[in-house]
């Protein structure tokens, strides 16, 4: 980006939403965001933008929470001339083993297409999920581990597609000093 880009462009943004909790069973949280940017020396459109988002939260039973997300994006980029289109799908499961251990679990699936005219389109996959267990010895004192496997795959013509698998390991330690300060440690292991 050049420099006088970031004076000389105007970024419009609306967004309306709604929330509701019905019972325990669905807490619901819809929103819509659109945006547009214009260059005020050239006075045209750089990038108009629309994202949709939905999350769903249930209580099924006092121990047991889960989340589902769904968020649709499109972004139509003048200047290059392209569209991309992103989805992303996720869950998470919290589940209150027992009064000091918690066991989470989460999930995400995302796509992104870009479209250019008489050209392929290229295509991005990627999905992500975490593993994780929080035991609390005392009030002051827990810890924590982590698993963590990422998956990409990338196609882009006239290139060969690449895939590619990530695993990580997370172990650590937390420490309540008082209700401001925490110390936290952690060992990552990628």
């Amino acid at each position: 980006d050049r420099i006088e880009d970031y004076f000389s462009r105007r970024t419009d943004i609306s967004m309306v939403g709604v929330e509701g909790i019905f019972n325990r069973y669905a807490d619901v949280d819809l929103s819509a965001r659109f945006s547009h940017e214009e260059d005020l020396i050239e006075n045209r459109t750089v990038e108009t933008n629309q994202t949709y988002t939905l999350h769903w939260t249930s209580r099924p039973l006092n121990i047991l929470k889960t989340r589902l997300k769904y968020e649709y994006r499109e972004i139509d980029e003048k200047l290059a001339p392209r569209i991309r289109s992103r989805s992303i799908y996720g869950g998470e499961l919290f589940w209150d083993v027992f009064s000091n251990l918690l066991a989470t679990g989460k999930y995400e699936y995302e796509t992104d297409e870009a479209e250019m005219p008489g050209e392929p389109s290229e295509t991005t996959t990627y999905d992500d999920m975490i593993l994780r267990l929080d035991y609390k010895f005392r009030r002051s004192l827990s810890l924590f581990g982590a698993y963590r496997l990422e998956h990409d795959e990338v196609n882009a013509p006239p290139l060969d597609s690449t895939e590619t698998k990530t695993s990580t390991w997370i172990l650590g330690a937390k420490y309540q000093i008082n209700d401001r300060w925490d110390v936290v440690s952690s060992y990552k292991y990628k």
